[in-house]
């Protein structure tokens, strides 16, 4: 199980992923916090203080201006988090940047982007790249084979972010609430136990009749259908979510379509 006690956050603007990496893992206590922009820099040294309250008491903060542009070696961590940074970055930075995080990572590296098309591409390119370096993929990829995807299909996730009346009046929104698309990438430096089989990877289209299922895996990426009739099967994928991994379901899914002999996977 993976248990971090330094963390290096590039781009780290407030410190936004420093607090959700304390609040999953609370023996961090070596945090390197690092941006280009001053304004965020300077409210992430003002929120130090509250990082440290949270993490062990011996923790130590490191808040400092860094330009990605500048091809040193970046301190090493357990924990490695790119988020939202290869968007900004030319190709020719982007590709040398990779391999630059990879080599500070001691035990995981995450990137993160947002969910759209370009987003993903640029992730999946480093995928490639990292896997090449010999990383394993912990996750959203089930696998290390090729990503399925076609044109048009894109892997991203969603969050729920309340909207606060000014983020109304900004967005010209008026729901109390938008749902931000992301991708992301996990790997490790050693393979992750218990990795599952397969992922959902689009939001779950539940009738009276039945229940459709997108998901990816080694397999390839298909669509899984449950027919209502199958009801303790029907129940367990009525509860499946966008992102959720899935391992005995889509096994016992596969085995009653295959007995019913229903064409259940379409490519």
């Amino acid at each position: 199980m993976l248990a971090p006690a330094s963390l290096l956050d590039i781009g780290c603007g407030p410190g936004t992923a420093s607090f959700a990496a304390s609040a999953v893992f609370p023996d961090l206590r070596a945090f390197c916090l690092l941006d280009r922009n001053g304004p965020f820099l300077d409210l992430a040294q003002k929120l130090a203080p509250k990082l440290a309250a949270g993490a062990p008491a011996d923790a130590s903060i490191d808040v400092a201006a860094h330009e990605l542009s500048d091809l040193q070696p970046l301190p090493k961590a357990d924990l490695v988090i790119a988020g939202y940074v290869l968007a900004e970055l030319d190709e020719d930075l982007r590709q040398s940047l990779v391999p630059r995080l990879w080599e500070a990572t001691a035990k995981a590296l995450v990137l993160v982007e947002p969910g759209t098309p370009d987003g993903f591409l640029r992730l999946r390119e480093a995928r490639y790249a990292l896997i090449a370096a010999g990383a394993h993929v912990a996750a959203p990829c089930t696998h290390e084979s090729a990503c399925p995807m076609s044109e048009g299909h894109w892997c991203r996730f969603f969050e729920r972010v309340q909207r606060s009346r000014d983020h109304r009046m900004l967005k010209g929104g008026t729901l109390p609430f938008e749902d931000e698309p992301y991708a992301y990438l996990a790997v490790m430096r050693e393979a992750p136990a218990g990795r599952p089989a397969s992922r959902i990877v689009g939001r779950p289209v539940v009738s009276k009749v039945q229940a459709q299922i997108s998901v990816c895996g080694a397999h390839g990426l298909f669509t899984l259908t449950v027919p209502s009739r199958q009801k303790t099967l029907f129940k367990d994928f009525k509860r499946l979510e966008w992102g959720d991994a899935v391992v005995n379901p889509i096994q016992d899914a596969v085995a009653v379509n295959q007995d019913m002999r229903e064409a259940v996977l379409k490519s």
